[in-house]
């Protein structure tokens, strides 16, 4: 390592640091400890005596002195903790201390806790010492301040994926999740939404039991009476969970058996509140893109049986619906050309209001070779140009229409290339027509063939300033 600035070597940095910290020497302590800062961000190794250091910085944060910068000695504890064996870490801290750290409510000394626990080595090392209880109860304490709320959290997700863990929150605190379940607190009740989500991808069948893990009819329509914000978070969280389950249902029994589980009672639910939505300000005002996330995420699954059932019963997926043009935006592109194929090639024009439908039937291969034809130079030319980058960013994210744009669309291409001297000023278009050249240059030169030093060239012209020649912007189209 670097030498330190004002004489303080690497060799004596943690020794000066923990001195200052023993006669509260505040000045040079703050001094010392930004200088730290600097120097641990890439540090390997750490000498000194490491266990010395955590134990004054555990007095000093439980004293809280106002003289000292508690944001930087948050940092600087971070860094040496992580370059500190979990044997030293131990040396430093009882059980006994963390659990009147995560008491303390200060919020210095439960991240220090908090880190220490991250840090377990195995992850269940503490499970059986009721500190996970400690935390437990501060997460579902409402009056918890919500930094302090961060750090549990943030811990919690590092450890719950250690069967003894899950053991100490799921069976030796069960009724204090069932309580929390039963008040029905807006607060608490999304704590415990991200703790069940944090949880899920870790468990087996034997973990997983409904009444924690899915909230039932009685339980959202609460939440819609209750307070909007509720039922918006228990929406995400099954649209969460179809997310982690719907990745994993390929390879996984048990995730077939949780979608199993949760469309059963999702379904009729939302089914039911979406046939309402019209005739109920709260969900059409405020809840309405999250059921559509949440259909969204339903139709998604390889399993096609779910979202059809759901489009069957309560969607009713075709033009007369309202909400059709919306659909037409999210829904799997290959379902909407399955049950609305002649529409859907007959009416979707390029035009701006289209926009976000023909990213969507972009996003797959099947649909977008069935809709390509529509897509031509002419129509896309005719698009604002910004407009035009929107659509270009999405053609340019897949190999398969990426070609398509490469090999059938020269104009587009020519007109993508050339900066209009200058006059693209708008930020989000230059932006867009910077991911756009990013994208194909992801691609190799022998695909992008005679566009790939053109490409090249608007790309550099981009990012450094100037002009790219009327010769370079045109050699492709000419070519061809």
């Amino acid at each position: 390592m670097a030498e330190l600035t004002n004489n303080l070597s690497s060799d004596c940095l943690l020794d000066a640091i923990t001195t200052s910290f023993n006669t509260k020497d505040y000045v040079t302590l703050n001094k010392q400890l930004n200088r730290a800062n600097l120097q641990l961000c890439n540090a390997t190794t750490l000498p000194g005596n490491k266990t010395e250091f955590l134990k004054s910085l555990k007095e000093i944060f439980s004293q809280a002195p106002e003289e000292l910068d508690h944001s930087t000695t948050a940092e600087v504890f971070e860094r040496v903790i992580g370059l500190t064996s979990f044997d030293q870490v131990l040396e430093a801290f009882t059980v006994e201390e963390m659990g009147h750290a995560l008491s303390s409510h200060v919020i210095n000394l439960v991240r220090l806790a908090c880190k220490v626990l991250s840090r377990s080595q195995p992850k269940g090392l503490f499970a059986g010492t009721g500190l996970i209880d400690l935390m437990l109860e501060q997460l579902f304490d409402a009056s918890t301040e919500l930094d302090i709320v961060s750090e549990i959290e943030k811990c919690l997700e590092q450890l719950t994926s250690d069967a003894l863990i899950r053991r100490r929150i799921l069976k030796d605190n069960l009724q204090l999740l069932l309580r929390v379940r039963s008040q029905f607190d807006p607060i608490c009740t999304t704590r415990l939404l991200a703790l069940m989500n944090g949880i899920l991808p870790h468990t087996d069948r034997s973990e997983f039991q409904d009444k924690l893990f899915i909230f039932g009819e009685t339980e959202i329509h609460k939440a819609l009476d209750k307070d909007i914000f509720l039922f918006i978070n228990v929406t995400d969280y099954y649209v969460s969970i179809l997310k982690i389950m719907g990745a994993t249902s390929e390879q996984r029994q048990f995730s077939i058996w949780v979608l199993d589980r949760v469309l059963s009672v999702v379904i009729p639910i939302y089914g039911k509140l979406y046939k309402q939505m019209h005739e109920d300000y709260m969900i059409e005002t405020f809840g309405r893109k999250y059921l559509f996330s949440l259909f969204k995420e339903i139709s998604m699954l390889s399993d096609s049986h779910y979202f059809e059932e759901l489009d069957s019963r309560y969607l009713n997926l075709t033009p007369s619906n309202l909400d059709f043009s919306e659909f037409m935006k999210f829904i799997k592109p290959s379902y909407l050309m399955e049950v609305q194929h002649d529409y859907i090639l007959g009416n979707l024009t390029v035009t701006p209001s289209n926009l976000m439908a023909w990213r969507n039937l972009i996003s797959e291969k099947q649909s977008f070779d069935q809709v390509k034809d529509n897509l031509t130079s002419d129509a896309i030319l005719s698009l604002p140009y910004s407009e035009q980058m929107v659509l270009l960013q999405k053609l340019t994210c897949y190999e398969y229409s990426a070609r398509y744009l490469l090999n059938d669309l020269s104009k587009v291409m020519s007109n993508t290339l050339d900066d209009k001297s200058g006059s693209i000023t708008e930020p989000e278009t230059s932006e867009l027509r910077r991911e756009v050249l990013e994208n194909l240059l992801t691609f190799d030169s022998g695909m992008l063939n005679v566009w790939f030093q053109p490409t090249q060239e608007a790309y550099r012209l981009l990012v450094n300033g100037g002009k790219v020649q009327d010769s370079m912007a045109h050699v492709a189209d000419t070519y061809l």
